[in-house]
């Protein structure tokens, strides 16, 4: 059974960590973008890592962009925090993967595919979860085509304009998807990530993608954790311990 490479991250004893993703901070999306900020805030009062599992924004083309839309206020806090030595660690997910160097200009720290938290010999493996999503063929063709070098060469070498366009009409095109099909309703392929998770010596597999929340005991303490996307008002993740733990805020008026 395939399996993703992954890199080691030791915790100390006492970090705190909260695991969040499947944001979708739109372009124009100012409320999503001050959930956003509130919850930033949140996680720096109370814990000393955040860890973010992908498409914290819609879409992501670049820095230039970035800084012309919503998301201008998310890259300066996300700077902020930087300067002041909170770590946050991005592993980029269906929407935001292109330009990582210039996801590294804007104060995180992006990683591969999958990463593993160890602490005092307890192993937590994240990842975005759209390699371990069972029977999504047409998914699994456009990642090929999108992650190909030669993709992505021609993307950082066109204008802006014309990577704003290729990523509306990429949206366009997956909204159009789950208007013909039950909205993320493809199951995980818990075979491959009980497979991941005796490769890499993990307990709990933590991901995200499919946007509900899911738990799936593998048996001998090992267990898939699904993250439920967020909504209006409601922000969920994941709070690493011995086992991790879902929390999930849901602000009054919204309720």
């Amino acid at each position: 059974m395939s399996h993703t490479s992954a890199v080691l991250i030791e915790l100390r004893s006492d970090e705190r960590v909260w695991v969040t993703g499947d944001v979708h901070i739109g372009p124009d999306d100012d409320v999503r973008a001050e959930e956003f900020l509130a919850f930033l805030s949140a996680a720096r009062a109370g814990c000393d890592r955040l860890v973010l599992l992908g498409d914290v924004f819609d879409f992501w083309i670049g820095t230039r962009h970035g800084l012309s839309c919503s998301y201008r206020r998310v890259i300066e806090a996300f700077q902020s925090a930087n300067q002041a030595g909170f770590p946050i660690d991005f592993i980029p997910g269906n929407r935001d993967f292109l330009g990582i160097a210039e996801l590294r200009t804007i104060g995180v720290r992006p990683h591969g595919d999958a990463v593993v938290y160890q602490r005092e010999g307890e192993r937590t493996l994240v990842t975005h979860g759209d390699l371990l999503v069972k029977g999504d063929t047409g998914y699994r063709r456009y990642r090929a085509v999108v992650r190909s070098s030669l993709f992505r060469l021609c993307y950082w070498l066109v204008p802006v304009f014309v990577r704003l366009w290729t990523a509306r009409r990429l949206r366009g095109a997956s909204q159009r998807k789950l208007s013909r099909v039950a909205a993320y309703s493809f199951p995980i392929d818990l075979e491959k990530s009980e497979a991941w998770l005796t490769h890499h010596q993990a307990r709990d597999l933590l991901m995200g993608h499919l946007h509900r929340e899911e738990t799936h005991d593998h048996g001998a303490g090992r267990v898939t954790r699904m993250l439920p996307g967020w909504g209006p008002g409601r922000t969920p993740h994941f709070v690493l311990g011995p086992s991790a733990v879902l929390r999930t805020t849901t602000s009054p008026d919204s309720a």
